[in-house]
């Protein structure tokens, strides 16, 4: 039995040594895999930043841009009040120029027909006077 028993034990132990080499070996494995994993990440996580960066300066850029054009708009919009409000002032001293000139010209037309009908009147009593 004892040669049984020494059999057994030996059995045992040789074992015991293929389930540490099998062990050694899957934690090795594990330990590469965790480094890669790892490696993996701490690139991800520099694009991630990197990207990160671009969207914040892409975002400060366009509103920048968005503000440039809110103050392109605003500046355009008074530009054009002001030359609406502009051409209506010009518009309306236009008219009142005009409303003044044809009003004078109806009042001096309105006093040559006058002193033409009065002209002709009288150049008719002449004529028609029986003396």
């Amino acid at each position: 039995m004892t040669a049984e028993l020494q059999s057994h034990a030996e059995k045992r132990a040789i074992l015991s040594i293929f389930d540490y080499i099998e062990q050694s070996t899957i934690e090795s494995a594990l330990t590469q895999t965790v480094l890669g994993l790892t490696e993996q990440i701490s690139q991800y996580r520099q694009q991630l930043l990197e990207a990160k960066t671009t969207f914040n300066d892409f975002d400060e850029a366009l509103t920048a841009e968005l503000q440039s054009h809110a103050e392109k708009r605003a500046i355009l919009s008074i530009s054009d009040y002001i030359e609406q409000s502009t051409v209506e002032s010009a518009l309306t001293e236009t008219v009142l120029e005009l409303t003044q000139k044809t009003f004078s010209i109806q009042r001096g037309t309105c006093y040559q027909l006058k002193l033409h009908l009065m002209t002709w009147m009288q150049s008719l009593r002449l004529s028609y006077n029986p003396m």
